[in-house]
């Protein structure tokens, strides 16, 4: 077919969507950091290339003129079936534990293994080894017959109508526009940074010598997200980027669905759909990737997540697309999968998923997690409830759930980046129209979204839940202790921030590199659906579960005299370190408009927690430390502690 079209002319439009794509993923990339830049100069530079000097930063990355003659050269004298190479990897050729006794060559030779009914089949020949990495392979020539087959059907013509073979449809995603949007008339600049504390703070308050980052002035409303839309149907924020200047954007959608997680089925059905559409999407996926857009779908304990982003010239299109394929399964409860959903495909994702559920928590670290998870918050079904629920699962059934997950919903969106209000007004208009023409109930109140409980741990109690590990061969045991601090609130969260600052690095040492009792030892804090929790996590492959657990509870204790020796400035200077990372500035819109995304999904909407939690931070004394450690933490404490610890033990223990 190529051959075909090459003799003729190849369409002009192709190489100018190529070179356009080309030059506009170099324009708009990411600055490299130093180490790779150099890296990728000195391969550009290497003879190979023969490049000049005025075209080595940018010729391996451009496409500059179309050349039919280099093209038709190629495909008559390299792109022949005498150069082809065919990679084959499959299991029904064995695994390397098939061979671990076998003497094997590493001296590349080509072996002439028979073939089963025209199939490659190395039964009973012992495999050639890779000298470097030690891989195990064949070699087999093409068959003489095979290479004329393919010579003859290489020539110059066009596939038969039934092999779906064709030149590539015109990329609809490629973007046009990469103009920056003025920004409003009205719009108030503010400084990034400032040496003015807020809040009334006064730097007089502040010992110089501590080293306390300043804290910049707060944003101006007009530079955070707005709301443009609050409804029971949907609620749309909205923000024009003012710092990265680029023409990209990012949107965030949220669909809240009444019914939810209701049972195993429902939350199975859900992990269904979105492999489903993700898997229908693909060929829609791969082109706008081509042009730097990028998308994804999740299934989340409240509904559904989608997130687009990239130029924002077509973002909308790609963002239409994918909305338009999740509601098409609205009202679905007959036995037809919506158009370009074949049953083939169905049952491959739904044995694709029931893999995954087997396959879940196979490692004794996962397991311990999926576990503590899944005792605070009951609502969250496990992969092996999922799994049961889907065991018999056809289409009909698939169909009838997910219409009731997505009978009653709601949205909330974000729209951020080079977008001004009249493109998220677009934007809301789209959503909604693609709401409406999906039928079936549309908006919820606050109190219908679905619940999100948390289990209360009782205080003063030493729990440890002990499971087995879900692989036989697991060599390792996994500990997870969980302490609950409580309701979410500023103090509280960052007092555990700055506990885990404190801890960390002690931890460690002691734990992991003195005692070596595991090789994965970690603490970091938890927000739960609202509840702020401590994690200690130790995998071991060479104490038992009890002594892992006994040695963090040793840790405990001895820490809290830790605490109490630690000087000032030891304890000033973890304390600044933790309020500079909090003040990090955001290295790009996504990693932004994630910070702001992470503020509406918990429906907390505050975007400037940081400032909040640094303040807090900022007089947050080695007392203060002390007494919530207590409370929290200390194993001898006053009996206010909220402990539960997960044990998962291999087999052979």
């Amino acid at each position: 077919m190529l051959r075909y079209h090459s003799d003729k002319g190849l369409p002009p439009w192709i190489f100018e969507e190529l070179k356009a794509m080309q030059e506009m993923s170099y324009r708009y990339e990411d600055e490299p950091s130093p180490e790779d830049f150099v890296e990728n100069m000195a391969e550009n530079m290497a003879p190979a290339y023969d490049l000049p000097a005025d075209r080595l930063l940018d010729a391996l990355s451009l496409l500059y003129e179309f050349d039919p003659v280099a093209v038709a050269d190629l495909l008559d004298h390299y792109f022949t079936p005498a150069n082809s190479r065919i990679d084959l990897t499959s299991t029904k050729f064995g695994r390397a534990a098939d061979f671990e006794d076998a003497k094997t060559s590493t001296t590349i030779e080509v072996v002439d293994a028979p073939l089963t009914n025209g199939l490659f089949d190395p039964t009973g020949i012992m495999p050639l080894q890779e000298p470097l990495f030690g891989a195990q392979y064949w070699c087999q020539n093409i068959s003489n017959e095979l290479q004329q087959k393919w010579t003859a059907v290489s020539q110059a013509q066009l596939p038969p109508l039934e092999s779906n073979l064709s030149l590539p449809k015109q990329n609809e995603f490629v973007p046009t526009e990469f103009e920056l949007k003025p920004l409003p008339k009205t719009d108030i600049d503010q400084p990034l940074a400032t040496e003015e504390m807020i809040d009334g703070g006064d730097k007089d308050d502040l010992d110089e010598s501590v080293g306390f980052p300043p804290i910049p002035a707060r944003l101006h409303p007009s530079q955070l997200p707005s709301l443009l839309c609050d409804t029971n149907i949907l609620k749309l924020w909205h923000l024009q980027d003012r710092v990265f200047k680029r023409p990209t954007a990012e949107l965030r959608l949220l669909v809240y669905c009444a019914d939810a997680g209701k049972s195993p089925l429902h939350s199975a059905c859900s992990d269904l759909l979105v492999r489903l559409i993700s898997e229908s999407l693909n060929e829609v996926v791969y082109m706008a990737s081509m042009c730097d857009l990028s998308t994804s779908i999740s299934s989340v304990d409240s509904g559904f997540s989608i997130r687009v982003n990239g130029f924002d010239h077509k973002l909308m299109t790609l963002f239409g697309i994918m909305l338009d394929t999740l509601l098409s399964f609205r009202g679905e409860d007959s036995s037809t999968l919506p158009r370009g959903i074949e049953k083939e495909r169905f049952d491959l994702c739904l044995e694709s998923n029931r893999r995954r559920y087997v396959n879940a928590g196979m490692q004794a670290s996962s397991l311990a997690s999926d576990v503590r998870i899944k005792c605070l918050t009951p609502k969250m079904w496990s992969p092996n409830e999922k799994l049961k629920a889907i065991s018999s699962l056809d289409i009909p059934t698939f169909l009838k759930t997910v219409s009731e997950v997505l009978g009653s919903i709601a949205f909330e969106c974000l729209y951020h980046g080079n977008v001004n209000v009249s493109d998220a007004e677009h934007a809301l208009s789209e959503i909604l129209r693609l709401l409406q023409a999906s039928g079936g109930t549309v908006g919820l109140a606050r109190n219908e979204y679905p619940e999100q409980l948390v289990t209360k741990v009782p205080s003063d109690a030493d729990i440890t839940l002990r499971c087995a590990a879900k692989d036989p061969k697991e060599p390792n045991q996994a500990v997870e202790v969980y302490m609950q601090v409580g309701e979410d609130n500023t103090f509280d969260r960052v007092m555990a921030d700055l506990l885990m600052e404190l801890m960390y690095e002690p931890l460690f040492d002691q734990v992991r590199t003195t005692d070596q009792f595991g090789y994965h030892v970690s603490c970091d804090s938890r927000w739960t659906d609202g509840i702020i929790g401590i994690q200690i996590r130790v995998v071991s492959a060479s104490k038992s579960a009890e002594e892992v657990d006994a040695r963090i509870e040793k840790f405990l204790i001895d820490f809290r005299q830790t605490l109490l020796d630690m000087t000032r400035d030891d304890y000033l200077e973890h304390m600044n370190g933790l309020a500079k990372q909090k003040l990090d500035a955001f290295n790009s819109l996504s990693e932004q408009t994630g910070h702001y995304w992470s503020e509406i999904r918990v429906g907390r909407y505050q975007f400037q927690v940081e400032l909040d939690e640094v303040l807090a931070l900022r007089g947050m004394s080695q007392e203060q430390a002390l007494e919530a450690y207590d409370k929290w933490l200390y194993p001898k404490g006053s009996g206010t502690r909220r402990r539960f610890s997960v044990n998962v033990v291999s087999v052979d223990s």
